[in-house]
């Protein structure tokens, strides 16, 4: 398992501090966009592979990877098993994110929203 606890516990601890979210490189989602880049870097997988087997645009992961977007619970658990990181402590990392962030879920439903009218 390469989702080191400590790691978790920084940014969750760090989380208590801050009131806003940041869509450009969040001192708190940067640290764990530098963990999943370095795992697929790891890998072999460019992010156009990684996007295939998650099911998302590369454009989202490398928002993903730069700490300027919080992944959906799906996506998460998506990320982490084809990373072969924890899927569940990955997800619920994403969910504590996105529960003290809510302004991190708007890009999550308008997505959904544009689903769902096509």
């Amino acid at each position: 398992m390469d989702f080191s606890p400590s790691i978790v516990y920084i940014v969750l601890d760090y989380n208590k501090y801050m009131s806003t979210y940041l869509l450009t490189s969040s001192p708190i989602l940067l640290p764990v966009g530098q963990l999943l880049s370095g795992r697929r870097l790891r890998l072999g997988l460019s992010p156009a592979a990684l996007g295939k087997l998650c099911h998302m645009s590369p454009g989202e992961l490398e928002q993903i990877e730069q700490g300027r977007l919080v992944p959906s619970p799906s996506q998460a658990y998506a990320l982490a098993r084809a990373l072969r990181m924890d899927c569940h402590r990955f997800c619920r990392w994403a969910v504590f994110q996105l529960l003290c962030h809510p302004q991190s879920l708007e890009h999550h439903v308008r997505a959904a929203a544009v689903t769902a009218t096509n």
